[in-house]
């Protein structure tokens, strides 16, 4: 999922400075280059497209930034940047912000995003309803005031950031699905929210 930041645009040093990752600047990239796009897809990768690799059970979000890169990213949140990617650097340069956690990185990123939003937020979690509960709330939000929301059940740790960068400028309430698979989740959830 490809999401548009319609608060502020990003860079890359920003990036760094707000995660505490390392910033590398691989080629000619400008770390002042402006993001205005975020994923963890790298099928949705592109120009101004954050990629943040996320390194799962299956597979390893840090092995596609040679695909990203041909996409045209040019800024990457991650792990580590593979002999590939490097290798790509002369003729497309690129920025990345290495961190030990991307997906802790995405949720600082995000809560430091939603500080450029003046909208209330409601947060719901619990063991059954999340979701039917959001759909009433919304509803009687969005029924006298622009209001955001958690698109479909994305309330893990990266649906949540995800859901944040979505916001607009215009929303005045943005409405959040906050679930949880392991212990901790949600205190780390509350925080980025």
């Amino acid at each position: 999922m490809s999401v548009e930041l319609k608060l502020k645009t990003l860079t890359p040093a920003e990036i760094a400075e707000v995660t505490g990752g390392t910033l590398e600047i691989c080629g000619n990239c400008s770390s002042g280059e402006e993001i205005r796009f975020v994923t963890h897809d790298s099928r949705e990768t592109g120009d101004g497209v954050l990629f943040c690799a996320i390194k799962g059970q299956r597979a390893d979000g840090n092995d596609f930034l040679p695909a990203a890169i041909e996409a045209g990213s040019r800024c990457f949140l991650c792990n580590r940047v593979p002999d590939e990617a490097k290798a790509m650097a002369a003729e497309k340069p690129f920025c990345a912000v290495v961190v030990p956690d991307t997906v802790q990185a995405m949720g600082t990123l995000a809560a430091y995003y939603r500080g450029f939003s003046k909208a209330k937020f409601i947060a719901i979690t619990g063991s059954v309803g999340k979701t039917t509960t959001k759909e009433f709330v919304y509803a009687v939000a969005s029924a006298a005031f622009k209001t955001h929301k958690t698109k479909g059940n994305l309330n893990s740790e990266i649906g949540l950031p995800l859901t944040i960068f979505g916001i607009e400028p215009d929303d005045k309430v943005v409405v959040l699905e906050m679930g949880m698979s392991n212990l901790g989740e949600i205190e780390h959830m509350t925080k980025i929210a």
